[in-house]
């Protein structure tokens, strides 16, 4: 499915015939496929040895499983009662590391699929298993003719090749769903071409250290020689120098020139800055949660910037992630009167600033404080003001 699928070869010769029209012409053949997914040079492994796609990854599934599911009554906007499921998903893991798998198949494989273990009396799920991303493979239907399979939506899962039985026990989670396409399109598929080339740079840096890609100097001669002198001078050279700090006397006007790159040049300092930026912006992750440079600022998370840059995150990264999320719960756990959202109404709520120094203690350091006297994190808490206003949904910026 998805990326696994273009970049291992799997079944890339059927997808190159059932290529939607639309696209324009289809590769016209499983070679010329798998050209152009990556020139068989990517995979989400190797995705994952950038440092930046980790780490932004890392960032949105962490933050995602944080948010705590809670339904709602459609109509009124009621909170109800959170039911077990939502409480814990899956019973044989904890409800952080269910979402974060999730969130992690969904960006790296384009979507998640979780199976309906078990269901009510009502019908609606009591329990979910997430289903590893690698073996899972949505296609349409093949026994509905294929505009027809595409109208309904009618798709059926294959985990590991083989066609699933009760197909209604699986639910699909998906990124983006470009048309007549049945699986779905994460963030490193669609960033193919940066990643490729930001891994191909990235060893070509690391060759220029390893391999010597350039000379270490140049022996310059005024005066003509043949190629077998010129190699008995360089030959001679060597010896002297290689693994030696002892001078070398040149004789006959010879002139050593070492010859070094500098960071920049070396490191590709720009070019890898621009495509860290590029990959960053694919995850929807700010820059500066990564402490990257960008042009007018600093890269960094202060105080005064970090309930901006915890807004864009929110609104960028993680909101496109939370809807499809709450869709799946809503499909597979309530009636169809009540809806679920994960609650990340605190996650802008400003951290309390420090407290200064107080008069009986000029230093801020709390050394002059009796036993038994509040510190300075009491103090702010009795200081907060207490705000029982109920909160609704997800605080999203739109």
């Amino acid at each position: 499915m998805g990326l696994w699928d273009w970049v291992t070869g799997r079944d890339l010769e059927e997808r190159a015939n059932e290529r939607p029209q639309w696209f324009g012409p289809a590769p016209s053949s499983a070679a010329e496929l798998s050209r152009i997914a990556w020139e068989g040079n990517g995979s989400p492994n190797q995705a994952l040895e950038i440092a930046t796609i980790y780490r932004c990854i890392e960032i949105l599934s962490t933050t995602i499983a944080q948010f705590p599911a809670i339904p709602y009554k459609e109509t009124t906007g009621e909170e109800l009662d959170r039911p077990a499921v939502f409480r814990r998903p899956d019973p044989r893991s904890t409800y952080r590391r269910f979402f974060i798998d999730s969130v992690v198949d969904m960006l790296t494989c384009g979507e998640a699929t979780w199976h309906i273990a078990a269901r009510g009396v009502d019908g609606n799920a009591i329990a979910l298993r997430r289903v590893d991303a690698s073996l899972c493979d949505w296609r349409w239907n093949p026994n509905v003719p294929y505009p027809q399979a595409i109208i309904n939506a009618d798709k059926v899962l294959h985990i590991s090749g083989q066609m699933v039985p009760n197909q209604a026990d699986y639910i699909q989670v998906p990124m983006i769903l470009m048309p007549g396409q049945a699986s779905g399109v994460g963030p490193i598929e669609a960033a193919g071409d940066t990643i490729l080339a930001t891994l191909v740079t990235d060893r070509f840096v690391r060759s220029t250290f390893t391999e010597g890609v350039m000379p270490s100097g140049v022996v310059e001669i005024e005066a003509s020689m043949s190629p077998d002198a010129a190699a008995r001078v360089k030959d001679e050279f060597i010896r002297r120098s290689a693994g030696s700090r002892a001078p070398v006397i040149m004789t006959g006007g010879a002139k050593y020139q070492a010859v070094q790159a500098t960071a920049q040049q070396a490191q590709f300092t720009e070019t890898r800055g621009y495509q860290t930026n590029e990959l960053a912006r694919m995850m929807g992750v700010p820059a500066a949660m990564l402490n990257i440079a960008v042009m007018g600022g600093s890269g960094t998370v202060t105080y005064q910037n970090s309930v901006s840059v915890r807004a864009a995150l929110l609104q960028l990264g993680l909101s496109p992630i939370m809807m499809r999320l709450e869709d799946a719960l809503t499909q597979a756990c309530l009636p169809s009167t009540q809806v679920a959202h994960l609650d990340s109404s605190e996650y802008l709520n400003p951290l309390p600033e420090a407290p200064g120094p107080q008069p009986d203690d000029p230093q801020g350091d709390g050394d002059d404080m009796e036993p038994g006297d509040p510190g300075p994190a009491e103090q702010a808490n009795e200081e907060a003001p207490l705000d029982n206003t109920p909160q609704r949904g997800n605080t999203r910026v739109n």
